[in-house]
């Protein structure tokens, strides 16, 4: 009987000791996240903001999909697509397009500049918007503001003045063509076209 007790012990010992090296350690979630983060840091369009997110939730699905004895037995090329499929399904769980920023990374644009985007535009989600020559903006609700073209960015200003103001804001812009214009504000992404 007592050599009994002693297998039934060692064999739930033993079982104890398989089902946590299957747990996801602290150490083992901080380095994940920070592979997420290393994976998305290539695309210099997202914000950091965007980025934790996108490492975070990351974090989540891998740890929810796979115990570390799973992962930790796959191979690179799956390993790989596991990590880009989780990243791509992320980033568009906060309504961002990777493989929309890679196409438009890589097409024709122009550099930004106030002469680039002056004139009338138009996005389904934001609706009408116009640039003009004296630094001012103004939306199809009829709000105005000032706007400052940097490098990178549209920095749309709280000013007060006439009418409706327009809430401050601050444009990454992403892409940019003579007749199109994608900019990120937040978390979201509009897509311009240009009117006139």
């Amino acid at each position: 009987m007592e050599k009994l007790n002693l297998l039934i012990i060692g064999l739930v010992l033993s079982l104890n000791t398989i089902a946590q090296s299957s747990d996801w350690t602290k150490s083992d979630r901080n380095a994940l996240y920070e592979e997420g983060m290393k994976i998305i840091s290539k695309n210099k369009s997202l914000t950091e903001d965007q980025k934790s997110t996108i490492s975070l939730c990351y974090l989540n699905e891998i740890t929810k999909k796979y115990t570390k004895s799973e992962l930790d037995t796959k191979i690179d090329i799956e390993l790989k697509r596991i990590q880009e499929s989780v990243i791509i399904t992320c980033a568009k769980n906060i309504g961002v397009d990777l493989n929309e920023i890679q196409k438009t990374s890589n097409s024709s644009e122009i550099k930004l500049s106030k002469e680039a985007i002056l004139g009338q535009w138009y996005s389904d989600g934001y609706g009408e918007i116009t640039f003009k020559d004296d630094n001012t903006y103004k939306r199809q609700d009829g709000c105005t503001s000032t706007f400052v073209v940097t490098e990178k960015e549209i920095t749309i200003s709280k000013e007060t003045g006439k009418g409706l103001i327009c809430p401050q804001s601050i444009w990454k812009v992403v892409k940019l063509t003579s007749n199109e214009m994608v900019v990120i504000s937040g978390s979201q992404s509009y897509t311009f076209n240009k009117i006139k």
